[in-house]
C-alpha cells in the first residue's frame, strides 16, 4: 500500500467499544483500545495515502453469542447480574442483522476514495446509545446502562 501511494486498512471494532458494557468489560476496553490505535494509526500512514479506518458492527447473526468466553467460576455476589447481562446480550439476536450487510458496507468502503474514519454499522438502541453517550452527562448514561441490563 504504501508503495502504490493507495489502500485501505480498516479495523473491526465494535459498539461496545463506545461504553463499558456490564461483565463484558474486556471485550469493551479492547475494542475502545483497538479505536484509539486505529486513529493514531491513521495519521501515521496518511502520507502514505493509506485510509485508516474503523467499523463499529452492533448486532449481526453470527456465532459470537455460543463463542463468548465465560468465567469458569462466578462469585454468588455476581451471579443475579452476570446471569441478566449475558441473558440480555443472548436475547439481543433476535434483532441482529445478515453478515452480508457488513460486507456490502465494507465494499462501498474499499471503493471509495475518501473513506469516513468510523463507521457505525448499528440500528436501534444500539445506535442511540452511542448518541446518548456522548451528550448525556457521564454518570447519567451509567445510570441509564444499569437500567437496561437489571
Amino acid at each position: 500500500m504504501r508503495k502504490q501511494g493507495d489502500g485501505h486498512l480498516i479495523n473491526i471494532t465494535s459498539v461496545a467499544g463506545n461504553f463499558g458494557l456490564p461483565y463484558r468489560s474486556f471485550y469493551s476496553a479492547s475494542k475502545a483500545a483497538l479505536e484509539r490505535y486505529t486513529e493514531a494509526l491513521s495519521t501515521e500512514a496518511a502520507r502514505f495515502g493509506v485510509k485508516v479506518l474503523s467499523v463499529q458492527p452492533g448486532e449481526f447473526n453470527t456465532n459470537i453469542a455460543s463463542a463468548r468466553l465465560r468465567p469458569e467460576v462466578i462469585s454468588e455476589a455476581n451471579k443475579p447480574g452476570y446471569d441478566k447481562a449475558m441473558a440480555e446480550l443472548g436475547g439481543s439476536m433476535h434483532y441482529s442483522r445478515d453478515p452480508d450487510e457488513l460486507a456490502q458496507v465494507i465494499e462501498r468502503i474499499i471503493a471509495s476514495k475518501h473513506p469516513k474514519a468510523t463507521y457505525i454499522v448499528a440500528q436501534g438502541i444500539q445506535r442511540i446509545s452511542i448518541f446518548l453517550k456522548k451528550v448525556l452527562p457521564g454518570r447519567m448514561f451509567e445510570r441509564l446502562l444499569r437500567k437496561h441490563y437489571e
